[in-house]
């Protein structure tokens, strides 16, 4: 199954992490750091399974040398992003 397809298959999902990017945008917009991580870390917490998986694909990253090539900024953002995200999806596709 193609990207596409897979997406479209979960549009729920898709429209949940959708929607949990732009609060996440609102509030970094804002100048709310504090509570872009703290939603963050909630879902960090309330999906632990989630954070096995995040590490295991942290340290395939980091062997290829991908992430560390990557800007300090760019990578707070996009694990910001991600822990926030996956939540959202966990809860729309259970």
């Amino acid at each position: 199954m193609n990207a596409v397809d897979v997406l479209k298959a979960n549009e729920g999902a898709v429209v949940r992490a959708g929607l949990t990017l732009v609060a996440l945008g609102a509030e970094l917009v804002a100048g709310r750091i504090d509570d872009a991580l703290a939603r963050a870390d909630a879902a960090s917490r309330k999906y632990p399974e989630w954070t096995a998986l995040e590490e295991a694909a942290i340290a395939v990253r980091a062997e290829t040398r991908e992430e560390e090539q990557m800007p300090d900024i760019e990578r707070a953002i996009m694990r910001l992003v991600w822990a926030t995200v996956k939540g959202a999806i966990h809860e729309a596709v259970t």
